[in-house]
């Protein structure tokens, strides 16, 4: 699925909005989507949410849901890659403010691996818009396995849907600058997943992060664009048979856009830095992707996000995502 135009649609609406002067944006036109890279050998590590503070109250209690659908058929003679399944996320979050500077958050997620269900629907919109399949009709519909090789040698073999708790994420950021325009968060994230169950790394990551906000507005209507920058320290671990590295490096760039007074649109590309050394694209090179959705509240206390994913990068992420999040403050 190609959301190339509605993306440049979208980002053009943040570049506008950089260059309009007025009012102060909401929280939700500059707070990013956490959008995580579910493929497989990289969900497991789990970047840091960017999150944000609760606006409208001192606490923020939700839920996201994503599912990502993953096909990938790569080798180059030494090292062989296959992952054809589906992974599918739950992650719930709190975030509670002290003061006006201060905010601290924790993340549960929840990941279930297996032959999932979007196999048919992806196939009928590849074949609708004549977009390449990557020979996805060459295996079973809805079929599970990640296969890795090394020399033609089994180096790791998952076949079985599997599921469980994942790395518990912890935080505290503080604002900083002219109406906490600029967001310093550090976190770290503990070894509570199975690594055998691809839910987990099995070792503890320590992060920190910088999140820059420019609100503006657009048309009269609240706008802005966001944009940080982070590093990983990454614990030492195998996945995949792999030895990550050391340090990974992220970052993220959006807009969004509220036109309507209980709706908006928001536009996000995220990227990090390999997790392995290989020579194949899909473990060894820089990963991003693309995400564009909105948001929508029905009232002053909850609000609910959706938004749809794809690999900018081809086979850096997952073929396609699915993001849905309800969200209380209080």
């Amino acid at each position: 699925m190609r959301i190339g135009v509605a993306a440049a649609a979208v980002a053009a609406t943040g570049v506008l909005g950089w260059t309009t002067q007025g009012a102060v944006a909401g929280a939700e036109e500059v707070s990013p989507f956490d959008m995580p890279n579910l493929s497989p050998p990289v969900a497991v590590f789990g970047l840091p949410a960017w999150g944000g503070r609760p606006g409208g109250g001192r606490n923020e209690l939700g839920v996201v849901t994503e599912v990502a659908n993953h096909y990938v058929l790569s080798g180059n003679g030494h090292e062989e890659l296959l992952m054809d399944g589906e992974t599918w996320r739950l992650n719930l979050y709190y975030r509670r403010r002290f003061g006006e500077t201060w905010t601290v958050s924790v993340d549960v997620p929840w990941y279930r691996h297996s032959g999932g269900f979007l196999d048919d629907a992806i196939d009928a919109w590849h074949g609708f818009t004549n977009l390449p399949d990557g020979n996805r009709n060459l295996r079973a519909e809805d079929d599970l396995q990640y296969l890795y090789k090394v020399g033609g040698k089994h180096r790791y073999l998952f076949e079985q849907a599997r599921h469980g708790i994942g790395d518990v994420r912890i935080g505290v950021a503080r604002t900083l600058g002219v109406e906490g325009r600029f967001r310093l968060k550090a976190a770290a994230k503990l070894p509570t997943g199975d690594r055998g169950a691809l839910t987990g790394s099995g070792a503890t990551d320590l992060s920190l992060s910088l999140l820059r906000r420019h609100p503006r507005t657009v048309g009269g209507a609240p706008a802005g664009i966001y944009w940080g920058a982070g590093a990983v320290r990454v614990g030492e671990t195998k996945v995949f048979s792999l030895r990550s590295e050391t340090w990974v490096a992220f970052g993220v760039l959006g807009a969004g856009w509220q036109p309507l007074q209980r709706v908006g649109f928001k536009f996000q590309l995220d990227a990090h830095s390999n997790y392995f050394s290989s020579t194949l694209d899909e473990l060894g090179a820089i990963a991003v992707q693309a995400s564009v959705g909105g948001w929508w509240k029905p009232n002053s206390g909850r609000t609910l996000t959706f938004a749809f994913s794809e690999d900018l990068i081809v086979k850096s992420a997952p073929d396609f995502g699915i993001h849905i999040g309800l969200g209380w403050t209080f």
